[in-house]
């Protein structure tokens, strides 16, 4: 049988013409090699639609013969000499045609898929320690922070500490007073009990952002803080397993969506923020 209804060069007369003039098609570079690679990449997309264009349509025919050439192999079903020939006909064409879908397909892939891959892994190696880097970095970034917020709160409880111990001295001096001029002891309990209308100090960290510098989301995440309690609350769970996984992302997602009332879904539990502030 024959199989140049199978032929699989694809017939391009464009391409043909730009080879019968190739002073049209083809510019000459003396120094290619100090082209940039953006320019180079600039290039190679300037051309990829119209390739994938040709690609796309050589790529239809050739499903288009496999269907067929499955179709007709499927068709037949040896019973006779006559169809086993047939039968081992067909076979040996679908097995060419196979071939030269491989033939066709792999300089293709060589061009793209190879470049990929290798892009993927050297990209991998070239941004591994610079991500690791980042990590640590970002760490101890969160690390400076959080000390330093850490400090802000203390010195925000010292302050306002030290405002309620000093409103409560004048209003001890102030019912002092009253019960010297002779107020009633209901003016004078009012005088003690009378509520703070100053406004609470509150120490700002002492650090600046860089301009430009982002902020770090915070990452809330769920937290075993009371192990017993956990697992009291999980052995009066019916639904609950003998041997119990805990599935830290669902926790995690938990943390995120129910931060107030984690420890009331899950007692034991509590939500922490691993991220920024």
């Amino acid at each position: 049988m024959s199989t140049e209804a199978f032929r699989l060069e694809p017939e391009f007369p464009d391409e043909d013409q730009q080879a019968a003039k190739p002073e049209e098609g083809i510019l000459v570079i003396d120094n290619i090699e100090q082209i940039p690679l953006a320019q180079e990449a600039m290039v190679i997309a300037s051309h990829m639609g119209r390739i994938t264009r040709k690609l796309n349509v050589e790529m239809q025919r050739l499903e288009e013969t496999g269907l067929a050439i499955a179709q007709a192999l499927d068709g037949i079903k040896a019973t006779d000499q006559t169809s086993y020939t047939e039968l081992c006909e067909r076979l040996t064409d679908t097995k060419q045609f196979l071939d030269r879908v491989e033939e066709f397909a792999e300089p293709w892939r060589n061009l793209f898929y190879r470049p990929y891959k290798a892009i993927l892994e050297r990209t991998t190696t070239i941004t591994l320690a610079p991500t690791v880097a980042h990590q640590k970095g970002k760490n101890r970034r969160l690390d400076f922070e959080r000390a330093v917020k850490a400090a802000a709160d203390a010195e925000t409880m010292r302050l306002q500490k030290e405002q309620r111990e000093r409103e409560e001295k004048q209003r001890l001096d102030a019912a002092v007073q009253a019960e010297q001029l002779g107020l009633s002891e209901a003016a004078v309990e009012t005088i003690l009990t009378q509520p703070s209308t100053a406004p609470a100090p509150v120490a700002i960290p002492s650090y600046t952002r860089p301009t430009g510098t982002r902020k770090i989301p915070q990452n809330w995440q769920a937290e075993l803080a009371d192990k017993a309690v956990f697992w009291a609350w999980c052995k009066k769970q019916k639904d609950m397993p003998a041997m119990l996984t805990i599935d830290q992302p669902s926790l995690n997602r938990e943390a995120k969506t129910h931060r107030a009332t984690l420890g009331q879904r899950y007692p034991g539990l509590r939500a922490v923020n691993r991220g920024g502030d």
